[in-house]
């Protein structure tokens, strides 16, 4: 199997990424709130359209004293997931203020997962409101509840077949380039260390 997907959760403090990440890999809900610092998880998983794949998931902090420590998880990512409560509509401002333009300085091309979270409770913050967003900035978006199960795995399926999606057209582009260079060698337009000399460029055809 490659590589494991590197998928990176970040949002305000106290919206719920710890829960939905112990949901989806323990299948369980913590009935006590400890911020977190920085953790992750490894799950394998089977995606609806058959495709196998491995996924690090990545919980960090969402308070501004650990943002360098939050950062340093970003080399490599393959996806964000952003978290925001239901409950709280700051945390959903936050999105655009705050952790939109973060995942875009770590990595523009890495796909965004919007996630609306707390949906088992009274809402500030509708499903409408949170999919009018995600089309705004062009984004996937699910809603969730940590609590109840609903929307969890749906949420990270989500945000692993966009990194999967991701990585394989990375993959086609680097293959082209690399057939087209070769093809550039042989003509004798493109020298690269180590290839033989083609016969036209040796005048032998």
């Amino acid at each position: 199997m490659p590589a494991p997907l590197k998928i990176v959760i970040v949002g305000d403090g106290a919206v719920g990424k710890t829960c939905l990440l112990k949901r989806f890999t323990e299948g369980r809900f913590p009935e006590t709130y400890v911020p977190t610092v920085f953790d992750n998880a490894e799950a394998a998983l089977t995606l609806d359209d058959g495709r196998d794949c491995l996924v690090s998931l990545w919980d960090t902090a969402g308070q501004e004293d650990y943002a360098h420590l939050r950062r340093m998880s970003f080399p490599n990512v393959h996806a964000f997931v952003v978290p925001f409560s239901s409950t709280r509509a700051s945390s959903f401002d936050n999105v655009v203020r705050t952790w939109l333009p973060e995942c875009a300085e770590a990595d523009a091309t890495a796909p965004v997962i919007l996630a609306r979270t707390k949906i088992d409770l009274p809402s500030r913050v509708d499903h409408a409101m949170g999919a009018a967003l995600a089309r705004e900035v062009g984004v996937g978006y699910v809603s969730t509840s940590a609590l109840t199960g609903e929307g969890v795995r749906e949420l990270f399926h989500a945000a692993a077949r966009a990194a999967l999606d991701q990585r394989e057209r990375a993959a086609a582009r680097l293959a082209k380039r690399t057939r087209l260079r070769r093809a550039l060698s042989y003509l004798g337009l493109l020298k690269l260390p180590g290839a033989p000399r083609s016969p036209l460029a040796a005048g032998r055809l």
